[in-house]
């Protein structure tokens, strides 16, 4: 299926503790999925688009988060919480997201 997702956040420019800034983060994040398309495959490999009502969803997260940033090291974490959900059909959705990212900058 199609999937769009959006956020919109805010950062406090944070504290400096020796030479890492720290960074805390708020975000609502907006997520929508139609349902399944495209070839069927009797094994379930595929789309099944005769049950296609069986997929796809919309969903409302909230994720605060912190970035530590170790020039030229950055790490990043945040916890996705569902504040909305709605899903089309039966689906496993995880009750808590958890993002972390590390980086180097060149």
């Amino acid at each position: 299926g199609f999937e769009i997702d959006s956020a919109a956040g805010i950062y406090y420019e944070g504290w400096q503790i020796g030479r890492v800034k720290i960074t805390p983060v708020a975000q609502v994040i907006f997520s929508e999925r139609t349902k399944d398309q495209g070839a069927y495959a009797s094994g379930g490999a595929f789309a099944d688009p005769e049950d296609g009502v069986a997929s796809g969803y919309q969903r409302v997260l909230l994720s605060p988060g912190v970035e530590f940033d170790w020039h030229p090291y950055s790490f990043y974490i945040d916890v996705e919480l569902p504040v909305y959900e709605h899903t089309t059909g039966d689906q496993l959705i995880a009750p808590v997201l958890v993002k972390a990212v590390m980086s180097y900058h060149f």
